[in-house]
């Protein structure tokens, strides 16, 4: 069998092979980041096998994603899940961005939400909301 010279021509062989075997894929606008986030925390809730304090520390995680890699779309989804779950009358005021949703997520960002502070966090929530 004889290849063709354009397979075999030493000249034109690279010397380096710069195309990325294992390509990842593009970064995904913040706006579908917080729509996943939503999926996900809805999921967590609807799942009957977590109790209540692994509930929460789960959707605390998902809350902490949003802060770190789509932070402007915290206060959004926790407008979104106040008004899926009626924790509040005026959700955009009280859970919107010049409410408490920015300081929320600024908090989450900062906290171990699997361990001790996300108990803590769980527990004030519960406490403020009536949702645990």
């Amino acid at each position: 069998m004889t290849y063709p010279l354009s397979l075999t021509d030493p000249n034109s062989i690279p010397l380096e092979d710069t195309k990325d075997p294992n390509p990842l894929p593009a970064r995904a606008p913040s706006s579908v980041i917080g729509a996943q986030a939503l999926i996900q925390i809805n999921s967590i809730i609807a799942n009957q096998n977590f109790g209540s304090c692994a509930q929460c520390q789960s959707l605390l995680e998902v809350l902490k994603f949003i802060s770190l890699a789509a932070p402007e779309q915290g206060p959004a989804v926790t407008i979104a899940l106040c008004q899926h779950y009626n924790l509040s009358p005026n959700c955009t005021a009280t859970h919107g961005l010049s409410g408490l949703g920015s300081v929320y997520i600024q908090v989450i960002a900062k906290a171990d939400v699997g361990g001790y502070d996300g108990q803590v966090l769980k527990f004030v929530f519960a406490q403020l909301s009536g949702f645990f």
